[in-house]
Parts: structure tokens; sequence; C-alpha cells
């Protein structure tokens, strides 16, 4: 009985998933980042939208909004999973400050990464060494990481 709940629920999400996935291109990015600057432009400071997932990488700093607008979140992507098709259908995300991690679904988020203006004037700092320590634990190569 439990996995057969488990498949269900599996089955209902990727749906919500691939519903999404066919309205993407119907999606004006510029008018819905300007209804969230409007809540949260102090937290999204240094941060653009990404309107397509091939544009993030392992080890970026990402914040990411409620589809509503009600909250936003952040972590470093630590990890991208992609279903059978190529699709991308989970991030996980660490917390380089309280060394937690979670997974997101992305589709159910607005996500922002981290400009290269930012990135910049963030290297050398306790954040960096400590994003750098965790990714060289978890086997990510940070010798490409600008």
């Amino acid at each position: 009985m439990g996995s057969q709940y488990i498949n269900k629920r599996k089955k209902r999400i990727q749906n919500i998933i691939n519903d999404i996935g066919k309205y993407e291109d119907k999606i004006n990015y510029s008018k819905i980042d300007k209804l969230i600057r409007k809540k949260f432009d102090d937290d999204l400071k240094g941060y653009i939208m990404v309107e397509s997932f091939k544009n993030i990488k392992k080890g970026e700093f990402i914040k990411y909004v409620s589809l509503d607008f009600s909250k936003i979140m952040g972590g470093v992507m630590s990890r991208i999973d992609k279903d059978s098709s190529g699709s991308v259908n989970i991030f996980t995300m660490f917390n380089p400050y309280n060394k937690k991690i979670w997974k997101i679904i992305p589709q159910q988020f607005y996500i922002y990464k981290m400009t290269e203006e930012e990135k910049a004037s963030r290297r050398g700092g306790a954040f960096s060494a400590m994003l750098m320590d965790f990714l060289k634990r978890n086997g990510i190569d940070t010798d490409n990481l600008e």
C-alpha cells in the first residue's frame, strides 16, 4: 500500500513539472521579475532572473522565489538532477553557514543567480572560503569556477 501511494505521488509531481514546462515559453519573465523586485528588491541586489536552467551551474549561489511571491530562499547549488529525457527536475541546495542540505523542484520557483559583478565583489571573503571548502569536499571541480 505504501509503495502505491509513493508511485502515485511521484506521478502527480511529474505531471505538475510537465505542465509547467509546456507553458514556460509563454511566460513574460521581465514582467514577473519587476513584480518580484517590488517585494524583494533588497534581497535580490546582485542577482539576475534565470529564464533557463541551462544557465545554472553547480557551485553557484542562487535565490529562489515561490510562484505566489510569498517567500524568498537561497543556497548554493550543489547538484542538478535530470530525468530520463534530460530535463532538470531536482536541485540539491547547500547552506555554507549552517551546513544544511535540501532539495527543491526548480519548476516551483522563480530562480535568480548571482551576477558576475557580485561574484567578483565577494571573492576572497569568508563566504568564498567556506563555499570552496564545501565544493572540494563534495568532489566538485573548483579549478574552472569563475
